[in-house]
């Protein structure tokens, strides 16, 4: 079953049209950002290279987050 939290198997087409997505608008709001003047280009940058790092670390320990998440909510 895909597009489910915990499916066995994932639907690589569909994460990759999405990180795809997160990069395209990501650029666009750099972009509107940096023509408009309301932000700084080292501003934005810097921000979504600490998301981008936070996105990354979350997949890395998806498994081990959940597991220790479970482990506290569920102590018997």
């Amino acid at each position: 079953m895909y597009c489910m939290k915990y499916a066995e198997s994932v639907n690589k087409v569909l994460v990759s049209v999405l990180f795809g997505l997160v990069v395209v608008l990501g650029g666009f709001t750099i972009f509107c950002g940096a023509y408009t003047g309301t932000i700084y280009i080292y501003q934005n940058i810097i921000g979504m290279l600490y998301g981008v790092i936070y996105l990354v670390l979350c997949l890395n320990f998806d498994t081990e987050i959940h597991r220790m998440c479970e482990k506290t909510g569920f102590i018997v």
